[in-house]
């Protein structure tokens, strides 16, 4: 529809009145209030009327175009439909809508020199599948306050092109909205996003092939709110500058503005990036996305520029690099705090690579640089923290840095602070500059590494570097530590050798932990602290003055300067044994010690170049190896003399020596060690002292050495030979007491016949059980004391028996029993327990002449045993185990005469037993205190005389009887088991077992109950009590005869 009314026409001039031009982002913006101009022509579509274009018309316009001017109107160019104009309105007035809707392949709009879409109307133009729109000058969406306007660009081959020096504004002074999709593209010279102050401007590319190519520059957010989001593979390519928050207008507030490339193939490309200028300026990248600014041209052209102050309005910026594969890939230098505050941060593997970077480049900047989670930074070149302004770089969770050279704290006036932590590594090709003319921290926490070529600390005057490195697995690499003439200092916090060579004059401070000093530092003339819980082993030259604190330690095998010792202080010269030589004067506080090892040909030595004072120290001897010199051993000399002073006394906590000090003129103090009257429980038969066993041995402790050497002998394995010899009496038990009721079950009854008297008879034979079973269950508890106390153990024993017997001729009885027992043996003062399983056989028999009882066994026990033990030394804990098998064989007698008072029986007896155990060769699983056996042999003869008592229970409602035994057991000859054990490189050696008394005191005490007519269960309980033993067991055992 053409409308040719003249007052419905409005003009598109050439040059608008209210143009005006950004000097920052280099963009010609229209404010495009589109105002009537009386005397031009327009064509108007309006009044909800549509206009379609369709091939093979083609609409040639000599005047410019509205669409929507008061009301609304649409344009439709479809099917290779072309409309060719001098300029074009989308949304004119306020409340008015224009719509533009050009699609399919060879349709296409010239709209010529000027686009509005969205002036103070709402508009929008759709481009799609192959449709094309072409302007020669400058394109607005959202011209105006109040104004709306959209674009869309969707479909592969959908395409608008602004030619010409004038930009392309999203967001003017009104809302715009940019989106290009599903493989659009969109070509301008310049564009702008969120134009002056109050303007919306937002833009989307998405989709893999969708692309944004800007010839120029792009500005995200100017005075108004700019937001560019590249997602989805899409990208866009900017010909020389990106702005994120751009100002133009002083008197105008800031606001944040975003740029946001996410996605894996989603990316931005400029010739650099400046963000945050006079406000706010945000740049993410996201899930794979990448960002790459060339850097190419000439300066300042080839730099990117975070966080700037301009007119004295304050700037920052933030960039955030997110997600495995996400990248900025720059050349050129980037600055991160330019003249204002700006932060990096790396996380979850995003990466930076680039030639130069600065934080903190001009007085009153900040940089702050994240490198956590896998990330990467690399910078080829030179990484500057804080060259004017302030620097800081925080790297932890596995980040890595790489860089040329880094420089902390370049000019005067600036600081810098880098902290690596939790794995974090930064690797320095060339030299490590802390504190050049600033002042400068650089912090290694807690496994993080940093390495370099060489490291130079506080280089100029009126510099300050501090170097701390923190955590025993924190690392620090570098040839060489050179402190300049400022304030430089070096601390050390836990274990770690250094191999740089130390020069210069400055700081270093032992905090805690260990520091080894391998390099030759001859060079350094500053002062060395070593503090409390500190260890300093100087195994090479250190020049300058040493201090050590009370608590502090020195060792190693070096030289050091003069040196001052404090009050509970150690000076422990060598590694093991060795000499410390100190090159000017050494001074041992009172309450200071010496500690001094020695072998039997050297001990340590503290040599002095200048003089020595000793008065109120001490000396300690620490370790002996081998047989010690009788002629004793130099361990200090002073060329400058003693100053008249001595050591306070000598002392040793070795168990087995005394030492004592001579000075046999003013330079010398001389040391002669002696055996003391203690003699170590192992010692080499040879008397070479070699072994280690040997070496452990000797370098016990007085306080420790008591336990030890009870640990030592492996006592719980002829303590175990004892213990089983003794518990066979068990079997022997379980026997005899059948035995001595068997007589009474010849009878079918249901309890025992008191068969006692002058008028005793024979029984008949209708009552006489010839068969019977039996079976009897077991347990006990023993104590058994030893001599020293540490040997003491604790058994406890469970087990059966069952047995089955007849009746053999007139007179006899004879049966065989078989059983099993589990032996649990405990020695906790030594740390040794055993485990025993035991399977027992043996044979009986018995017979009765009369009132003469007599009553005889034989039995065998295979034994299965597991030993465990431990052995502690001053420096190790071993763990001993061992599984072997032994045999137990034994027999045994007694004979009872039966008499009776009353209604009691009473049998004085007397018994004899013999048991022999063999115990298999065995070897500990131990190379340093384990012992070997081939096996040993050890017996037990016992008798015991006493008296068996047994009658019926007063009680008519159950039908039970009594027995008892108390009896006066002795052991023949010495019982206690021995062991000939091996341990290496010692020969043969002798143990013995736990030694009890050799009389004991036998108590047995039980009831009977009548279950049936052949059936009896008998309940007992059985002590056995001598010197250094006390056993309790309880028994039940049931019988059955037939």
């Amino acid at each position: 529809m053409r409308m040719m009314n003249k007052s419905d026409r409005l003009s598109l001039p050439a040059t608008s009145p209210r143009l005006l031009r950004s000097r920052l982002l280099l963009l010609s913006l229209s404010s495009v209030a589109i105002i009537p101009s009386q005397g031009l022509a327009q064509t108007v579509i309006d009044g909800g009327l549509t206009r379609t274009v369709i091939a093979p018309e083609t609409w040639e316009l000599t005047d410019s175009l509205i669409i929507g001017n008061a009301t609304s109107g649409d344009l439709v160019i479809e099917a290779g439909g072309k409309l060719k104009g001098i300029g074009a309105v989308l949304g004119k007035q306020s409340g008015s809508t224009g719509t533009v809707f050009v699609t399919g392949p060879g349709s296409e709009w010239h709209a010529g020199t000027t686009l509005g879409i969205g002036d103070s109307g709402n508009g929008k133009l759709t481009i799609a599948d192959g449709g094309k729109v072409v302007l020669t000058s400058q394109t607005v969406i959202g011209a105006t306050i109040g104004g709306s306007g959209e674009l869309l660009i969707s479909g592969q081959g959908a395409n608008l092109t602004t030619g010409g020096t004038e930009g392309f504004t999203i967001g003017h002074s009104g809302k715009g909205v940019l989106t290009v999709e599903q493989k659009g593209t969109l070509n301008s010279n310049s564009a702008n996003i969120g134009g002056f102050d109050g303007s919306n401007g937002t833009a989307t590319v998405r989709d893999a092939g969708s692309l944004w190519t800007v010839d120029g520059s792009l500005a995200v957010g100017g005075d108004g709110s700019g937001e560019l989001t590249i997602a989805e593979g899409g990208a866009v390519r900017i010909g020389t500058t990106t702005f994120i928050g751009a100002v133009n207008n002083t008197d105008t507030p800031g606001r944040l503005h975003k740029l946001v490339v996410t996605d894996k193939g989603s990316s931005l490309s400029s010739r650099r990036l400046i963000i945050g200028t006079k406000t706010l300026g945000e740049l993410s990248i996201m899930n794979g996305a990448t960002l790459t600014t060339t850097g190419s041209g000439t300066a300042p052209n080839m730099e990117s520029l975070l966080g700037r102050t301009s007119g004295g309005i304050a700037g920052s910026a933030n960039v955030t690099i997110d997600g495995a594969g996400s990248k900025w890939t720059a050349g050129g230098t980037v600055v991160v705090g330019e003249t204002d505050s700006a932060n990096i941060k790396l996380s979850r593997g995003g990466e930076f690579s680039n030639a130069l970077a600065v934080l903190g480049r001009n007085a009153n900047s900040s940089g702050t640089v994240t490198v956590t989670g896998n990330s990467k930074w690399d910078t080829t070149g030179a990484l500057t923290i804080g060259q004017a302004g302030f620097g800081v770089f925080n790297a932890d969770t596995d980040g890595a840095i790489t860089s040329g050279s880094g420089i902390l704290a370049r000019d005067a006036g600036s600081a810098g602070v880098l902290t690596l932590k939790d794995r974090a590594n930064w690797t320095v090709a060339d030299a490590m500059t802390i504190g050049q003319d600033g002042d400068a921290t650089l912090n290694i926490y807690n496994d993080a590494r940093l390495s370099s070529a060489t490291t130079a600390i506080a280089t100029n005057a009126g510099s300050k570097g501090v170097l701390n490195i923190n955590g025993a697995q924190s690392g620090f690499v570098t040839n060489s530590i050179t402190f300049g003439a400022g304030d430089g200092t070096v601390n050390f916090n836990g274990d770690r050798q250094i191999n740089a060579a130390i020069a210069g004059k400055g700081k270093l401070n032992l905090n805690s932990g260990t520091l080894v000093l391998a390099s030759d530092s001859g060079g350094f003339t500053g002062t060395t602290t070593v503090s409390n819980k500190s260890i300093l082993r100087v195994n090479n030259t250190l020049g300058g003055a040493l201090h050590v604190l009370g608590g502090g330690f020195l060792g190693g095998v070096g030289t050091v300067g003069t040196t001052r010792l404090d009050a509970g202080s150690i000076l422990a010269p060598g590694n093991s044994v060795g000499t410390i030589h100190v090159n000017g004067d050494l001074l041992l506080a009172s309450g200071t010690t010496y500690q001094v090892e020695l072998n039997s040909t050297a001990s340590d030595l503290t040599q002095i170049t200048g003089t020595a004072t000793l008065t109120g120290a001490r000396v300690q001897v620490v370790a002996v190896e081998g047989q010690p010199d009788p002629a004793g051993y130099t361990i200090l000399t002073a060329a400058g003399g003693l100053n008249g002073t001595t050591f306070q006394d000598v002392s040793t906590e070795l168990a087995f020596y005394k030492p004592e000090l001579l000075y046999p003129n003013g330079t010398d103090v001389r040391l002669v060690v002696k055996r003391n009257d203690l003699k170590p429980p192992i010692i080499d038969p040879h008397g070479g002292g070699g072994s280690e066993l040997d070496k452990k041995i000797k370098a016990l402790e007085t306080e420790t050495a008591p336990r030890t050497v009870e640990q030592l002998p492996g006592r719980i394995h002829p303590a175990l030979a004892g213990v089983l010899l003794e518990d066979s009496r068990f079997v022997r038990d379980a026997i005899g007491n059948r035995l001595r009721t068997a007589s009474d079950d010849r009878v079918s009854t249901g309890l025992p016949v008191l068969a006692f008297g002058e008028d005793v008879k024979e029984l008949p034979a209708d009552v006489v059980n010839r068969f019977g079973l039996w079976s009897e269950g077991f347990g006990s508890w023993a104590d058994i004391k030893s001599d020293g106390g540490f040997s003491d153990a604790a058994r406890s024993l469970a087990g059966f028996m069952i047995g089955g017997d007849a009746v053999i001729g007139e007179y006899g009885r004879a049966g065989i029993v078989a059983g099993y027992s589990k032996t649990d043996l405990k020695q906790l003062g030594l740390a040794a327990e055993a485990s025993v399983d035991s399977y027992n056989l043996g044979l009986y028999g018995g017979a009765e002449y009369g009132r003469i009882n007599f009553r005889s066994g034989a039995a065998y026990s295979w034994h299965n045993i597991e030993v465990y033990r431990q052995v502690r030394f001053m420096d190790r804990l071993e763990r001993l185990g061992s599984d072997y098998d032994a045999g137990t064989a034994q027999v045994f007698g007694e004979i009872g005469y039966k008499a009776g008072i009353g209604a009691v029986a009473l049998e004085p007896f007397a018994n004899l037993a013999y048991a022999r155990i063999h115990t298999d060769p065995f070897a500990e699983n131990a190379a340093l205190a384990g012992l070997a056996s081939n096996g040993a042999d050890n017996d037990l003869t016992v008798s015991t005389l006493g008296l068996h008592i047994s009658g019926a229970l007063p009680t008519t409602s159950l039908n039970a009887s009594f027995r008892g035994t108390i009896g006066w057991r002795h052991t023949y000859a010495d019982a206690v088991p021995s062991y000939r054990v091996n341990y290496t490189g010692l020969g043969l050696i002798g143990i013995d077992g736990l030694r009890v008394g050799r009389d004991a005191v036998v108590i047995d005490a039980g009831i009977a109950f009548a279950l049936g007519k052949n059936t009896t269960l008998d309940l007992s309980y059985d002590g056995l009590f001598a010197e250094g033993l006390s056993d309790n067991a309880a028994k039940a055992a049931l019988s059955v005869r037939f």
